[in-house]
């Protein structure tokens, strides 16, 4: 009878146990846990109106004059951006019919570029109107800014390589 009782009063002493390290990481977790800063990737807590006026030295007025073209050229390219996007499914769609149609690919390719080239022209009005709010000091700044933007690899705008360039490495 002692052993029932003893292998009763573990098992309540174990239940206890379990029962205070979950209110403990519960507690941990919804009380004492502070958030962890974001290192690198994250872009949550990225503003491109607060870079450019700390990397170009805006003064406030400047500030505002490019938040609001921010805000235009923002909405500009998300229509234009949606636009390519319809286009490049009608191109992909194109895969489900056999025999493919040549001039249909020509055509939606075409409809794809179109768009590409108007959004490479908004960008590059974008930025005529933001050099035009710069004086002659922050205007050599924004100039080799955009010059580093441009010559990025198209990857790190994504935030990092290409899969199978990593992969590949690994394998040589």
């Amino acid at each position: 009878m002692s052993t029932g009782k003893r292998s009763n009063k573990g098992l309540i002493f174990l239940v206890v146990v379990l029962l205070l390290s979950n209110i403990g990481l519960l507690l941990y977790f919804l009380v004492w846990k502070k958030p962890a800063h974001k290192s690198g990737g994250g872009r949550g807590d990225f503003s491109i109106v607060e870079y450019m006026k700390k990397e170009i030295g805006f003064s406030e007025d400047q500030t505002k004059q490019f938040q609001q073209l921010h805000e235009q050229n923002r909405e500009s390219l998300k229509q234009i951006g949606d636009s390519i996007r319809f286009y490049k499914n009608s191109l992909y769609a194109l895969l489900k019919q056999e025999p493919v149609n040549d001039s249909a690919v020509s055509t939606a390719i075409e409809a794809v570029s179109q768009h590409q080239q108007k959004m490479e022209l908004t960008m590059f009005r974008h930025f005529q109107r933001v050099r035009a709010i710069c004086d002659p000091g922050q205007q050599v700044k924004l100039d080799s800014m955009l010059n580093r933007m441009n010559n990025r690899p198209s990857w790190y705008r994504r935030g990092g390589p290409p899969r199978n360039s990593i992969d590949s490495s690994k394998k040589s």
